[in-house]
């Protein structure tokens, strides 16, 4: 594997790059708050059930599942945890409940401060921008409606391709997509998965956004408490790091 980009924490280190490929939660969008997570799994299966609490439990035990896509569409997944639950829904009650939860995504799916015009200017310099995310089959089907599916030049999203971060195909299937050497990216994103350990094994020069969120929230981001390498605080700082051929 080729080596990354040369980068030693330095931010104004320009790098000459191709493209800046960026995590979604935690990193151009929040991650939901502990209130909004209960809302986005209360609110659909308010329509399905009075046994809340146990299908927000059902729901959570399917995460893996719902990421690399194996139980199809968003309304399949309703139904099957449903049917782990004994629940027989109508038609009807499917369907709303899926439009809750897409509503509730659309809702949370908006850039965060800066991000929109941090795009733009890497575009703006000739840097081509991608996402990874690892994520449940609700994210591509409302990526279309959102701020951030046109500046994007490739996504890729785990529930899609089967797999999720660090597998190295995740990385792979993002430079094809946008006609990139992985040693000519830089990777943004706040450790979770194992990312940026990914993205620096495939020769891509990483860099941890560090946030504000609840530890309790996201126990799996071993990344961002081992990081030693390149961070930022603010989105728009990658914009010091980089330049453009």
């Amino acid at each position: 594997m080729s080596r990354g980009l040369a980068l030693h924490g330095e931010r104004n280190h320009q790098l000459t790059c191709d493209a800046v490929i960026f995590d979604l939660y935690g990193t151009l969008i929040d991650n939901a708050s502990i209130e909004d997570r209960r809302r986005m799994f209360r609110e659909p299966a308010a329509g399905l059930t009075d046994r809340l609490d146990e299908f927000r439990d059902a729901w959570l035990g399917i995460y893996h599942d719902r990421s690399i896509g194996r139980l199809g569409s968003v309304d399949n997944e309703i139904r099957h945890v449903c049917g782990l639950l004994g629940i027989e829904p109508t038609q009807a009650q499917v369907d709303g409940a899926l439009r809750l939860r897409l509503d509730s995504f659309r809702l949370h799916c908006r850039p965060r401060p800066t991000v929109i015009e941090t795009l733009s200017k890497l575009r703006s310099r000739g840097i081509k921008t991608g996402l990874i995310t690892d994520c449940g089959s609700e994210v591509p089907v409302i990526w279309p409606d959102t701020e951030l599916a046109p500046l994007m030049d490739a996504t890729v999203f785990s529930c899609c391709e089967g797999i999720t971060k660090p597998d190295p195909r995740m990385y792979e299937v993002a430079c094809e997509r946008l006609g990139v050497q992985p040693s000519r990216c830089i990777y943004v994103g706040d450790g979770g998965s194992r990312e940026l350990t990914g993205a620096k094994s495939m020769g891509m020069t990483p860099i941890l956004i560090r946030v504000d969120y609840e530890p309790h929230m996201d126990p799996h981001r071993p990344d961002a408490l081992e990081w030693t390498g390149p961070t930022i605080s603010r989105i728009g700082e990658v914009l010091g790091f980089v330049s453009s051929a």
